[in-house]
């Protein structure tokens, strides 16, 4: 029969060769995962294997000590024994809870996200009813459904731009500085004002031919930064006064030019 103390260390090296490799993989790891609760977890895992490689490590320096020269510690290896595999433990358990905790909260997020952008997809495909897909979606596919609403909300951008020019963009942009609204806000305010002005136009089939149209702020954007652009548009097209007044004042402006056209043909006549 092999002697105890040799199979326990040759258990030792085994399951401290065992910790080392899945120590690398899992710091590995960190890296490719996409969230920050993600990365955590597979740290807290890599950590965990960490101190148990550590602990298989202190077990076999202790029996080789004992082999070697017939002296042991007793005191010395409980200690560092319990609090190694304490720390282990609580290491492994953490990374274990936090990838779940992580698809918890992007489940938050996501359904944050659609409940912000809901009105503004209202307002816009009302307007342009035609870029809505037909295929039902269920309520619990939360994220599915803010994808298909970033599309379609997206797609109605594209749409209604056939309602405006681009002069109507430059007089927001310019219209936005004028009211003191601040530099990060100014562009997706500006874009609101047109896309108000746009959707106005659109009910009134008012399209424009031969004319540019203005460009979209969402183009050439990460998926972050799309989504923050979006409810950022969505808050000031559904609650900014600035945007209100440029749309009053559109709108005055052309009901008095159509008034000036219609003076002028009858003074023809």
């Amino acid at each position: 029969l092999i002697p105890t103390t040799t199979r326990s260390r040759n258990g030792g090296a085994s399951s401290t060769i065992a910790m080392v490799v899945a120590t690398w993989l899992f710091l590995g790891g960190v890296r490719h995962s996409r969230t920050l609760l993600g990365k955590a977890g597979l740290g807290f895992l890599g950590l965990g294997t960490l101190l148990g490689s550590l602990y298989a490590l202190q077990r076999i320096v202790f029996v080789t000590v004992q082999l070697a020269s017939g002296t042991s510690y007793p005191a010395l290896e409980n200690l560092l024994s319990t609090t190694l595999k304490q720390a282990t433990v609580l290491s492994v358990a953490v990374g274990v809870c936090l990838p779940p905790l992580s698809v918890a909260v992007e489940y938050v997020a996501a359904w944050s996200t659609l409940r912000k952008l809901r009105p503004l997809w209202v307002q816009l495909t009302e307007a342009a009813p035609y870029v809505v897909l037909a295929t039902s979606v269920g309520r619990w596919r939360v994220r599915f459904r803010l994808e298909r609403c970033v599309i379609e909300v997206e797609d109605a951008c594209l749409a209604l731009r056939e309602y405006v020019s681009v002069d109507m963009h430059t007089k927001a942009r310019r219209f936005v500085r004028q009211e003191g609204v601040a530099a990060q806000l100014s562009d997706a305010v500006a874009e609101a004002c047109w896309l108000r002005a746009a959707v106005q136009s659109a009910r009134n089939g008012e399209r424009l031919q031969g004319v540019e149209y203005p460009p979209l702020g969402v183009t050439g954007r990460d998926r972050a930064s799309e989504l923050s652009w979006l409810r950022t548009v969505a808050r000031a097209y559904l609650s900014s006064p600035v945007v209100s007044e440029f749309v009053r004042q559109e709108h005055s402006s052309i009901s008095h030019e159509q008034g000036a056209s219609e003076r002028i043909s009858s003074n023809d006549n």
